[in-house]
C-alpha cells in the first residue's frame, strides 16, 4: 500500500475534512502547541515545501537523502518526542500565538486544496 500524500485527491479530502472537524478548544494531539499554533505550523510547513520559508537546518546530503527515502518509501512513524521541528516553523519557541482560529483553518485548507498546482516557481 502506498503511503498517503497530498498528491492523492482522497488524502487531500481526508485532511480537509479533519481540519473542518477541529474546534478552537480541540484537545492537543500535536505536542506543546495549541490548535491555532498547529494550524499555523502546518501552513508554514507547506510554505517551506513551496520555498517561501527557508530553513537553515539543512543537514548534510547523506542525512537529507536518507530522511527523504525513509519519509517517502517506508511507513516508519516519527518517534514521539524525539524529532524536533525546523526552528523557522516552531510556534512555541518563536512565541507565535495566532488569534484567529477560523482564519488559520481556512488558510491551511486553501494551501492543501492548491497543492500541487502551485510550485516553487509561482512566487
Amino acid at each position: 500500500m502506498a503511503r498517503k500524500n497530498l498528491l492523492q485527491p482522497e488524502t487531500k479530502q481526508e485532511l480537509i475534512e479533519r481540519i473542518h472537524r477541529l474546534t478552537p478548544n480541540a484537545e492537543r494531539k500535536w505536542g506543546k502547541m495549541n490548535v491555532n499554533q498547529m494550524l499555523r505550523h502546518t501552513s508554514e510547513g507547506l510554505s517551506m515545501a513551496y520555498g517561501d520559508v527557508k530553513s537553515e537546518s539543512r543537514g548534510n546530503i547523506f542525512s537529507r537523502a536518507l530522511m527523504r527515502y525513509i519519509i517517502l518509501n517506508t511507513d516508519m512513524a516519527t518517534p514521539q518526542g524525539k524529532a524536533n521541528t525546523f526552528p523557522e516553523i516552531n510556534m512555541v519557541e518563536r512565541n507565535v500565538y495566532p488569534e484567529n482560529f477560523e482564519e488559520e483553518k481556512e488558510k491551511l485548507v486553501q494551501m492543501i486544496r492548491s497543492f500541487p498546482e502551485r510550485t516553487t516557481h509561482d512566487k
